[in-house]
């Protein structure tokens, strides 16, 4: 978007999500004055914009190029495959706090060696049914 000496540009990646870059630019007498910055989105809009690019995608004919139709779809996947994560971090927050909390607590003992530790701390993640 252009408006007489000024301009704006948005750089969407889904793996910044929710992030969104927005550069603000200004002609001036000067020179240029380039402003930079991370703007938070809502999930919504990434929600709205992951299914505009897949039915852009959709609904472009034979005839247009299966590169940008391919890329919209990855575009579209990439987006809510990081919402996906981000909605599992959040679920089980509580629960790596707990493990990070008990694996600080077992590395600070000197009673055990490695493979002790390595042990008790995957017997704790099996009760706690945290896979890989």
């Amino acid at each position: 978007m252009a408006a007489g000496n000024r301009s704006v540009k948005f750089k969407v990646k889904p793996k910044s999500y929710p992030l969104v870059k927005f550069y603000y630019q200004v002609e001036n007498e000067n020179g240029n004055d380039l402003f930079e910055t991370d703007v938070t989105f809502p999930q919504e809009f990434w929600l709205n914009l992951a299914g505009n690019c897949r039915e852009v995608a959709s609904s472009m004919g034979v005839f247009s190029s299966q590169k940008i139709v391919a890329g919209l779809n990855l575009m579209s996947q990439k987006i809510m495959a990081e919402i996906e994560a981000e909605s599992r971090r959040l679920k089980y927050k509580g629960v790596y706090e707990s493990l990070a909390d008990f694996v600080f607590e077992l590395s600070s003992r000197t009673d055990l060696d490695k493979v002790r530790i390595g042990q008790l701390i995957h017997e704790k993640a099996n009760k706690l049914k945290l896979q890989p």
